[in-house]
């Protein structure tokens, strides 16, 4: 069994050992395992050296992912932890499962307690050798947002796939000019501090913030919502997973450039002449969870959390 482990970078603390502990003890169980972490967390010292203590264990470091064969992953933290994991596995050629453990306040897509590890882990050996698991595992994906940037000439300068969102931004004290159109269609132009690009499961992120609306799960549409726009008639808009949307820098902007941010992990800058494509991807983010009704675990967590009940 192939088992990528992360979370986010210096998460690996005295707590953060004691559950590495409880899981590099997977073994015992009586599989074979073998554990893979991203070549970035070699330059954690406090992990390193604990790893050391941990002789019988198999884990690799790896750092290109196209020929990666895993099974699933665990991750741990909150759900900024799982964006993480998401980069680093971005050149993953499949959608591989994620198992994320709540270490953080809200979680939407951090399913299980810390204290649900050992039930956890017993359930995936279970499975894994076609018998009873402890409990009931079950598996929901979501699609991600693909997003291009291209130079003046239609060539990629790069490319992000985003679980919550993909945001452009000013980088500087004044609002930008943007162009935006839809299909090739001229939408509109827009006097705004950024724009922002948002999943299902990123609709109760940033997108609430700035009072866009939430999409239920096993909604394959994504939501583009605008941040402190000047023009008070704008309105947050819905599109079909069909849909893409392109945004460019107005030449009459104030200054030559805007940031790119998906995710809150990776970013660059737009200047003017190029521009910005965003559409739903074929690629999802696959959690495992016990829920066996998600949507109704869902909205119970909406309606508390927005203190609805």
């Amino acid at each position: 069994m192939h088992i990528f482990l992360t979370t986010k970078p210096h998460f690996f603390d005295a707590k953060g050992l004691e559950i590495l502990d409880r899981v590099l003890q997977f073994d015992n169980v009586g599989s074979r395992v073998h554990f893979y972490f991203d070549t970035s967390f070699e330059s954690d010292e406090s992990l390193m050296h604990h790893i050391k203590g941990h002789a019988g264990a198999r884990i690799t470091f790896i750092k290109d992912y196209t020929d990666a064969k895993l099974d699933f992953g665990l991750v741990f933290g909150g759900d900024g932890s799982v964006m993480w994991a998401n980069k680093y596995l971005r050149e993953y050629p499949h959608d591989l499962p994620l198992i994320t453990f709540n270490l953080g306040s809200v979680g939407f897509i951090s399913k299980f307690r810390v204290d649900e590890i050992d039930d956890v882990l017993k359930s995936i050996h279970a499975l894994s050798n076609g018998e009873q698991p402890v409990k009931q595992l079950y598996v929901e994906c979501y699609p991600k947002l693909q997003s291009v940037l291209h130079d003046k000439d239609g060539n990629e300068i790069k490319r992000f796939t985003s679980i919550n969102e993909i945001v452009i931004e000013k980088p500087g004290a004044y609002s930008n000019w943007m162009e935006v159109s839809i299909d090739g269609i001229d939408l509109l132009a827009l006097n705004a501090d950024g724009l922002l690009f948002a999943t299902q499961m990123g609709s109760t992120a940033y997108n609430a913030s700035v009072n866009g609306p939430f999409l239920f799960p096993g909604s394959n549409n994504f939501i583009m919502s605008a941040i402190a726009p000047f023009a008070i008639n704008f309105k947050s808009v819905v599109l079909d997973a069909s849909s893409q949307i392109c945004v460019n820098i107005s030449e009459g902007n104030y200054g030559p450039e805007v940031k790119i941010n998906s995710d809150s992990n990776d970013s660059q800058i737009m200047t003017k002449g190029q521009k910005l494509c965003v559409q739903a991807s074929e690629r999802k983010l696959c959690i495992m969870h016990w829920e066996d009704d998600l949507k109704k675990q869902w909205v119970s967590k909406i309606a508390k959390l927005y203190r609805w009940q």
